[in-house]
């Protein structure tokens, strides 16, 4: 599985096309395929650029802003909790 050693470590799994927030400055990005140092998520950012980030300055955006969740789907979720 990508990203083994960060979800051994950190206890957070990462995986390819999973969407993040570089909370150091607040961009938006997508995971990728791991390519360099283990302990690293390869980041692409929307607004341009790629690299490593350490997994502990990435966290996950609100599902609202999910581009794959639909909206009567997640209304029932939230009438379950």
């Amino acid at each position: 599985m990508p990203y083994d050693y960060i979800a051994h470590y950190y206890g957070t799994r990462f995986k390819p096309g999973q969407r993040v927030i570089f909370t150091e400055d607040g961009r938006r990005g997508t995971v990728l395929k791991p390519a360099g140092d283990p302990q690293y998520v390869d980041v692409k950012f929307d607004a341009g650029g790629e690299g490593p980030c350490h997994p502990m300055s990435l966290a996950f955006p609100p599902v609202e802003e999910l581009p794959h969740i639909d909206p009567k789907h997640l209304a029932k979720l939230r009438a379950r909790a």
